[in-house]
């Protein structure tokens, strides 16, 4: 008998497979049986404090007295960076090859920031990170990846150097 696998929405974010007989048609999720069930991905925290030198009007990148996405990404990059060490070998590094954060709240100084970055997919050479900021209340403060690359040392500075 042939069966048809359907992805459903269940509670939270969770996402759920699950197969029925072919040619039924039910009109209730619960005629479904479970397949597979996805959980959430372990996520390593990372804390910082916004200071003066944090912000948009310090670094450069706006006027405002308020947390500056420039070192909102630094600040992804190294968690990315400091997660990702751990996934490799001791003689490789890995170095960052794409950002993708999106910037959605305000930070005044003061704040108190989490850095939330989830355990790297690996796709071969390309590591990437699911980044989630917060502030103490728990509201996103940005969402994205971050991808980093894992090269020899040796290999990508000399490389570096024939550049010049």
């Amino acid at each position: 008998m042939h069966r048809d696998t359907r992805r459903t929405r269940s509670r939270g974010s969770h996402t759920r497979f699950a197969t029925r007989p072919q040619g039924r048609r039910p009109e209730l999720l619960g005629a479904y049986r479970l397949v597979c069930q996805t959980r959430p991905m372990p996520m390593r925290k990372f804390h910082h404090t916004v200071t003066d030198d944090d912000t948009s009007a310090k670094i450069g990148s706006g006027d405002l007295e308020v947390l500056a996405t420039p070192r909102l990404i630094t600040w992804c990059e190294n968690a990315a960076f400091q997660v990702c060490k751990q996934n490799i070998d001791p003689d490789h590094t890995t170095v960052g090859t794409m950002v993708k954060i999106e910037h959605v709240k305000g930070s005044p100084v003061g704040s108190e920031i989490t850095v939330l970055c989830a355990e790297p997919i690996n796709d071969g050479r390309r590591l990437v990170c699911h980044i989630s900021v917060k502030d103490t209340e728990g509201e996103e403060l940005a969402r994205g990846e971050v991808h980093r690359a894992v090269v020899d040392p040796d290999r990508f500075m000399a490389r570096c150097q024939r550049l010049l």
